[in-house]
């Protein structure tokens, strides 16, 4: 059963960027499949790992469009980025150091994923789309 549903209202127009989030839905729902099967902490941890690494490299991408496409607010935009980062790193590291189960990361997922799709990424698209 899958945690969170991607739905069509997400979709900014931008091929790489919804395929990347879908990997991050994807990514996400692979962690909470996991911790339903009761897998080791060592498995969900290196789901953990590969959530990590695909956000990650999706917002470098995302932040490059943006760059390259001249968009007013980057700096504001990669900061979110960043703030969002350090925070998952945090959940990360009391996961791993077995303070916390994936409950925690699953739900900042949850909550800020969709709200920075709607809110933020959404504002880009246009300056995006017209240097394509």
């Amino acid at each position: 059963m899958s945690y969170i549903t991607w739905t069509s209202d997400l979709d900014t127009g931008v091929k790489m960027v919804d395929q990347q989030h879908l990997q991050i839905v994807e990514a996400i729902n692979r962690i909470h499949e996991g911790s339903e099967a009761k897998l080791s902490h060592s498995e969900i941890g290196k789901r953990v790992d590969a959530l990590v690494a695909v956000a990650v490299n999706h917002f470098r991408d995302e932040e490059k469009l943006m760059q390259d496409s001249g968009y007013e607010y980057f700096d504001i935009h990669k900061g979110v980025h960043e703030r969002f980062v350090a925070e998952l790193a945090k959940l990360v590291g009391r996961f791993k150091d077995q303070l916390d189960d994936t409950g925690p990361i699953l739900d900042m997922m949850d909550n800020w994923l969709f709200m920075h799709i709607r809110n933020n990424d959404k504002g880009y698209v246009p300056s995006v789309q017209s240097h394509m």
